[in-house]
């Protein structure tokens, strides 16, 4: 186990932080998932600590390895038959997990001086238990982890104290999730936005524009873009039904819909087979290409005339809006959740209000299609606003600095 931390440690003379992903997907993202994205995009340009990412043996990825951009990577097997609840009478009595009792049985060896668990907080006791106190935890929450699951809500006392700082990735989830709920703990939290790798998501060239075009068949003058995972929150249903009011004026115009049901997967949930129904009327005009490769994303941000994310639900900071700003496309979503504190709307963005309707959001995108003077000023605003407090760099220099004033308490 001594060569195994020799391995993952790129400089021994600097602080080590393991990064606990859920365990559902590998990193390097190959296969998708914000989370998973957001802790290797912040990794990279982190020369402060070395960064050791936990996450699940797949893709034909190595278990253990440091990778190209020294990153330490342990990846662990975790499958549906490692995790089972004992439910009676609503109440959880067991809820295991043998994921994070691998990944502590590795971190005992190792011994990072922080654990930066995301988005499962019932993993913090554990690592508590199992680690000591000397050891730093941090907790990211991405969405309403407390809020809304019954047995986190219940235990919230139990992960508050082993826990040293909870972090959001905007103010509207930290308020939902936590402060509402337990307002006491306030002063143990602390906001992060999520941002975005510049040098990846920006505006493709004409010639990478029209290969994309050629590779998904899309030749209509005019684009709306829809990515996203493909259930009901995430309001692919809504741009769908909002379409035959958009084509009545605007007939050389087509819906790119890019996402599955899961990450990587390509299940035809109900949800999934109810947006096939409404499209079948639309054949002509909608498009939907499935789990599409992460290097093809720049490119569809780019050839796309407006994207469109018309969430249901508090969606807390979604990478989409970030990576839609830096790829110079103009933004049409909703005021709910994190969205209104990365775009403004009217200046950087297009917002709806929560209780929008199919018809509000037909009108602002062809509003908007008719407007090309607004579509520029639009994209001008939130690239420059996203270049100016959200890019990579900045966020993983605000990682960096939390991590050595949590180690320096």
């Amino acid at each position: 186990m001594k060569k195994l931390r020799e391995l993952l440690v790129r400089d021994s003379s600097k602080p080590v932080v393991a990064v606990i992903t859920p365990g559902s997907l590998p990193v390097p993202p190959i296969l998708g998932g914000g989370i998973q994205t957001v802790a290797y995009e912040y990794a990279i340009p982190n020369k402060e600590q070395n960064i050791i990412i936990f996450s699940a043996l797949d893709a034909g990825l190595p278990e253990y390895e440091m990778d190209k951009n020294g990153i330490g990577h342990v990846r662990l097997r975790n499958k549906s038959y490692d995790n089972f609840e004992i439910i009676w009478k609503n109440e959880y009595l067991i809820r295991f997990n043998r994921y994070i009792y691998k990944a502590c049985r590795i971190l005992k060896s190792i011994m990072p001086d922080i654990v930066h668990i995301h988005n499962r907080p019932h993993f913090v006791p554990i690592v508590r238990k199992l680690l000591g106190n000397k050891v730093k935890i941090i907790l990211t929450n991405h969405n309403l982890k407390i809020a809304e699951e019954e047995y986190i809500t219940k235990s919230l006392t139990k992960v508050m104290q082993a826990v040293d700082l909870v972090v959001y990735p905007s103010r509207k989830v930290a308020e939902l999730d936590l402060w509402q709920i337990a307002p006491e703990y306030k002063e143990k939290t602390a906001v992060i936005y999520n941002g975005v790798d510049q040098a990846v998501y920006k505006k493709a060239s004409p010639a990478e524009i029209n290969k994309i075009r050629e590779k998904y068949k899309l030749n209509s003058k005019q684009v709306i873009l829809f990515i996203g995972r493909l259930a009901a929150e995430k309001g692919a249903d809504k741009i769908l039904e909002a379409m035959p009011q958009i084509i009545k004026t605007h007939k050389d115009i087509q819906l790119v819909i890019v996402g599955s049901s899961f990450f990587g997967k390509g299940q035809k949930t109900p949800y999934v087979q109810k947006l096939i129904e409404i499209a079948k009327p639309l054949q002509e005009y909608v498009a939907f290409t499935g789990f599409v490769n992460v290097a093809d994303v720049p490119s569809l941000y780019s050839l796309a005339d407006i994207f469109v994310a018309p969430v249901t639900w508090d969606d807390p900071s979604p990478k989409t809006i970030y990576e839609a700003a830096a790829c110079e496309v103009a933004i049409v979503s909703v005021q709910r959740g994190g969205i209104p504190e990365i775009v403004e709307n009217g200046k950087s963005a297009v917002l709806l209000d929560a209780d929008f309707t199919v018809s509000d959001l037909a009108h602002e995108i062809n509003c908007l299609l008719h407007d090309q003077n607004k579509i520029n000023i639009l994209v001008n605003n939130a690239k420059e606003r996203i270049l100016r407090n959200f890019t990579c760099e900045i966020i993983a220099k605000q990682w960096a600095e939390l991590y050595q004033k949590m180690l320096s308490k």
